[in-house]
């Protein structure tokens, strides 16, 4: 399992960290920068054109959505049959997206992560492009989901995410970090409880969990069931009842091998 490393660092803070600004520019930007960042049914179209307002009075203030936000801090990497750019910065949206929700708890905030790596074409009937994001958002709370990282495929053969211990590898390490050094903000301290529940669609998952897609004839991950392919129906059906479970000892001594992917279950 090959590593991959980063070719590029990119940042561009916002102008609400710009010291150059006045204070109340700086107010102004980050009542806009809250409000974009937690109201899910804006355009980025609308939020520019609102900004246009305030930049009549207060010059410093962007004129547009990309200004406001500021271009996130990005790792471009080399990754498999594809490219990777991670967004470390993520986790810092997190924590203003918490401060905003829970702005009025005092002490110790649970809170709990999803987390989806569904995959989507680039282009519309594109057969060569496919985008794997990694989207973040917190339970309980309708919001825009935060983008931590996201793979591109280049060739339409090897169209899979990679292997989770390298696809997530820069992620697990944020959410290693937010349970080991909790996000705090005065004197609330924001707890995270879990390192994420994947919420995806069964391709997904299955490259997640490095076993058979749905499809496949040894496709359940529960039990030992070898389906049969209905040429009438044009899918597997599993027809046995109480097989024999699927353990981690059974898992290690008898891997499914695929020429095309990591051993699988």
């Amino acid at each position: 399992m090959d590593e991959y490393s980063v070719e590029e660092f990119t940042e561009t803070p916002n102008v609400a960290e710009n010291q150059n600004c006045s204070p109340e520019a700086k107010t102004v930007c980050q009542i806009l920068e809250d409000w974009a960042l937690t109201e899910p049914n804006v355009s980025k179209q609308a939020i520019s054109r609102l900004c246009k307002s305030p930049n009549c009075v207060l010059p410093e203030v962007p004129c547009s959505y990309s200004g406001l936000i500021g271009q996130p801090q990005s790792n471009y990497a080399r990754m498999c049959n594809g490219e990777y750019c991670h967004f470390p910065n993520w986790m810092e949206s997190l924590k203003s997206l918490l401060m905003f929700h829970f702005n009025s708890c005092t002490g110790a905030v649970n809170y709990y992560l999803l987390i989806n790596c569904d995959g989507l074409p680039l282009f519309r009937h594109s057969p060569d492009y496919k985008l794997n994001p990694i989207l973040v958002s917190f339970f309980g709370v309708s919001m825009r989901p935060l983008c931590a990282g996201v793979y591109c495929t280049e060739q339409s053969k090897q169209r899979e995410m990679p292997h989770p211990a390298i696809f997530l590898k820069q992620f697990l390490e944020d959410i290693q970090s937010l349970l080991d050094r909790p996000l705090k903000d005065g004197n609330v301290t924001f707890a995270l409880q879990n390192k994420g529940i994947y919420v995806c669609d069964a391709p997904a998952l299955a490259s997640l969990k490095c076993i058979i897609s749905q499809m496949g004839h040894s496709a359940c991950e529960r039990c030992t069931d070898v389906g049969m392919y209905g040429h009438t129906a044009r899918h597997v059906c599993l027809t046995k009842v109480g097989c024999q479970l699927r353990t981690d000892q059974f898992f290690w001594k008898n891997k499914i091998i695929d020429i095309t992917k990591e051993p699988h279950l």
